[in-house]
């Protein structure tokens, strides 16, 4: 295996032009898949250190802040806890706090029904979107490279529950050129509770991609076409998607029971080309599967838009070795020049970096 809302005023998105040396460039870090809480004793989740998962995703929290250049933003892509319980998110906002720049986190499935292997889903319906909302919505209202992030609870009629959307735009400039990139961050994950005897949620992105009022597919839509109809300088010179479940799954995962089903596919690909050409579309940035990938391309006769998956902070899901993970994109302009995965090896006790584009 190779290791693998309303648009933001233009001042506020060039604090980071504003900010930086000329010859500056934009580096971006991800993490993904903290899965706070997972395995530790006792469950629930009492906020104990005493566990894998915290001291994986602490390691890769410290290796970020001390990174040489620093990133200038940390994309989080879900699976921020184990299973959504109010101390995991508490201690995830503990955590995430330790980094020394801006960071934008997003939800991923494991945060969407609060539950525990033993007793199954604890609350009556699925509302970790409005823990999430209440442990970081504070961040993210507060950020001038945030814009188009109005969670509302709205009917969800495809589960009689009530939903919270955690949708959101991060803007980021790259010092030297001034050229704006838009990383469009939707929230897929299906609502719909696991089959018995399971709990929790299933790993797919939503069927039909959450399309009712209030929900992600016609978000997208209504986002992606006020960016389109920004004034030249303030609109995006590149799109990328950055998400919790890949559209396209490595090939020995099944892309409809842990990414997006055939339907869905087409579904994203007309959104994402509704308002804009194919062109203004690097690809996509994931996580979810809990390994490093960077050959896919998930959409059939759009062979330019790429597709790559973050491994976890918790650890690898396949190297057992791999006990943290980072991913960063260095950018010149617009265009990304360098994608670096990071990994700490438990065996050689020391950090290695694979570079790629």
């Amino acid at each position: 295996m190779a290791r693998r809302s309303a648009p933001a005023p233009a001042p506020l998105l060039l604090l980071l032009l504003l900010a930086a040396p000329a010859e500056a460039r934009l580096r971006v870090a991800f993490l993904s898949d903290l899965h706070v809480g997972e395995a530790c004793i006792p469950v629930p989740y009492n906020g104990t250190d005493d566990c894998a998962c915290i001291e994986n995703d602490r390691r890769a929290i410290a290796y970020v802040n001390a990174l040489a250049p620093r990133p200038d933003a940390v994309i989080i892509t879900g699976d921020i806890t184990s299973s959504s319980w109010p101390t995991m998110w508490a201690k995830a906002r503990t955590l995430l706090n330790d980094l020394a720049m801006p960071f934008f986190p997003l939800m991923g499935n494991h945060d969407v029904w609060q539950y525990d292997r033993e007793g199954g889903n604890e609350t009556s319906g699925p509302y970790g979107d409005q823990a999430f909302g209440a442990t970081f919505g504070d961040v993210l209202l507060a950020s001038p490279n945030i814009s188009h992030y109005a969670p509302t609870k709205v009917h969800n009629p495809m589960y009689n529950t009530t939903s919270c959307f955690q949708n959101l735009v991060v803007t980021l400039v790259e010092p030297a050129t001034g050229a704006r990139l838009a990383f469009v961050g939707g929230d897929w994950s299906t609502r719909e509770p696991a089959p018995p005897p399971n709990s929790g949620v299933p790993g797919w992105a939503e069927r039909g991609l959450s399309d009712f009022p209030g929900g992600t597919l016609p978000w997208l839509k209504a986002t992606l076409a006020a960016e389109a109809a920004l004034p030249a300088g303030e609109r995006p010179d590149r799109l990328f998607l950055v998400q919790h479940q890949p559209v396209r799954c490595p090939w020995w995962i099944p892309d409809a029971l842990f990414c997006f089903g055939a339907p869905d596919k087409a579904l994203l690909a007309a959104a994402l080309t509704e308002s804009w050409p194919q062109a203004a579309w690097w690809g996509a940035v994931a996580g979810h599967n809990h390994v490093f990938q960077n050959d896919t391309v998930p959409f059939e006769g759009w062979p330019e838009f790429r597709e790559v998956e973050v491994s976890a902070a918790k650890g690898d899901g396949i190297d057992s070795d791999v006990a943290s993970s980072v991913m960063t994109f260095d950018f010149e302009g617009a265009e990304v020049a360098l994608i670096t995965e990071h990994f700490y090896s438990l065996s050689a006790k020391s950090w290695t970096t694979v570079e790629g584009q």
